[in-house]
């Protein structure tokens, strides 16, 4: 989880690590999220669910949309969590329901 390291490492929060569990051909999926929060460990989130400023942050998706021969996206590997659930709506089986690992809100 490289992402994480280094958005923290920069100070960006707050910051969770994030898992889709249930995706297809590979079983689970992690990213980062920036300006996602939660109350406890493991909480279970819906995506569309978190404030319009939250970023995803997903070097996979964003390798995976430049080989694509039908996407157009000239995205840097940042979205919000609606780009990020229709570029994954046919891996992701729970659709935009993920796990919220925790979350950081400042330095440790």
């Amino acid at each position: 989880m490289s992402s994480f390291w280094q958005l923290y490492q920069k100070s960006v929060f707050p910051l969770a690590p994030v898992m889709a569990d249930n995706v297809k051909y590979v079983g689970n999926h992690s990213f980062v999220a920036i300006g996602v929060e939660c109350r406890e460990p493991d909480e279970t989130q819906h995506m569309l669910e978190w404030h319009q400023d939250a970023v995803i942050c997903d070097p996979w998706l964003l390798e995976f949309r430049r080989e694509s021969k039908t996407s157009k996206s000239d995205n840097t590997g940042a979205y919000t969590a609606e780009e990020f659930r229709d570029s994954t709506k046919y891996f992701f089986n729970d659709h935009d329901k993920v796990t919220v690992i925790f979350s950081i809100a400042g330095q440790l």
